[in-house]
């Protein structure tokens, strides 16, 4: 009973997360890349949603696969993995920001200093805890 309960609350909600995901990435693909809107038709978007898609869970299995004797690696390294792309969103945002919108469209220097310091701040965390904890665990050493 309580598989199947834990079936019923954390399926849709995965489900749901690797949709997006795919839809998500689908869209910045097809909007950002005029070369695939033109070799591509319309109806054959579905060639890309569903490649990320098949991405998505081979990576899923992997990281099930490498990461099943050490659960607690496979946490820390995914939430690290996170902190490692909003430090590097948080750059990618000031380079769209300060070279593709026009000048007087652009954020003033106290907001760009904001995200600026976060993005020093993510990659920051990120390179200490995969100094500190993830490092350590891979090698064998006890934390």
């Amino acid at each position: 009973a309580a598989i199947f309960t834990g079936l019923m609350v954390m399926m849709p909600s995965q489900l749901a997360i690797v949709d997006d995901f795919s839809r998500r990435w689908t869209d910045a693909i097809w909007s950002a890349s005029r070369r695939v809107r033109e070799s591509m038709n319309p109806h054959q978007v579905k060639y890309i949603y569903y490649s990320l898609l098949s991405a998505y869970v081979l990576w899923s299995l992997m990281c099930a696969y490498f990461f099943s004797s050490v659960p607690k690696l496979m946490t820390d390294f995914i939430a690290n993995f996170n902190n490692l792309a909003l430090g590097v969103t948080a750059f990618q945002l000031l380079w769209i920001n300060h070279r593709l919108i026009p000048r007087p469209l652009r954020p003033r220097w106290y907001n760009s200093l904001g995200v600026a310091g976060c993005g020093v701040f993510y990659l920051g965390l990120a390179a200490l805890v995969f100094t500190f904890k993830i490092w350590p665990m891979i090698v064998g050493e006890s934390s």
